[in-house]
């Protein structure tokens, strides 16, 4: 049974990636001039029976809720950047941003669900997509579907909670310096920023 293992990495890969520490980008002597972005080759469009197989595969892993995610990431960035740029609280620039900004993304939501099908449906032969819907309709591709978000949340949780210890450390290891190199630091803002 090949799949499963070929399954499992699949659905996983997302937590796995989320779990691997950035790479450090090199130091920089000075900004070097931004660069166009090289085109990328469009992807060959799948057959309609590769389509129609991805989308069968879709009935068990739930697309839509991968779309619903983005959105929900999307909505949150836009709050919180445009209410730290207008200098306004979350709260106040969230019914903005719900009226005037989301319908448009909704809107388009079909196209990106269109995209995460031509997605599956490129990357594997119509046997495999019907290998991996038979795979989901298993008691351990059940269980993997069940317990697959909930170790994705945790490992969210703990990777944040990592983040945070790291970055609270080094902060004060090198507070003087990033001072020195004319960053304000978010205790300083927050004292700045005090009646």
């Amino acid at each position: 049974m090949r799949l499963i293992p070929l399954a499992a990495a699949c659905l996983l890969l997302p937590l796995g990636a989320a779990a691997q520490p950035a790479a450090s980008p090199a130091p920089a002597a000075k900004p070097a001039a931004a660069q166009p972005a090289a085109a990328q080759p469009a992807p060959a469009k799948p057959s309609e029976a590769a389509r129609k197989a991805a989308l069968e595969l879709n009935e068990k892993l739930q697309f839509t809720n991968q779309v619903n995610g983005i959105l929900g990431n999307v909505r949150n960035q836009i709050i919180l950047g445009l209410a730290r740029s207008s200098s306004k609280p979350p709260e106040q620039v969230q019914p903005i941003v719900d009226e005037l900004l989301m319908p448009d993304f909704v809107s388009h939501a079909k196209e990106l669900g269109d995209d995460i099908v031509d997605h599956w449906a490129s990357s594997f032969t119509v046997e495999e997509l019907h290998g991996l819907r038979n795979f989901y309709g298993t008691p351990l591709g059940e269980k993997l579907l069940k317990t697959a978000p909930a170790i994705g949340q945790q490992v969210a949780k703990d990777g944040g909670a990592w983040v945070q210890g790291i970055f609270q450390q080094t902060i004060q290891t090198h507070a003087d310096a990033l001072r020195e190199r004319g960053l304000t630091l978010p205790e300083d803002a927050a004292k700045k920023n005090a009646p």
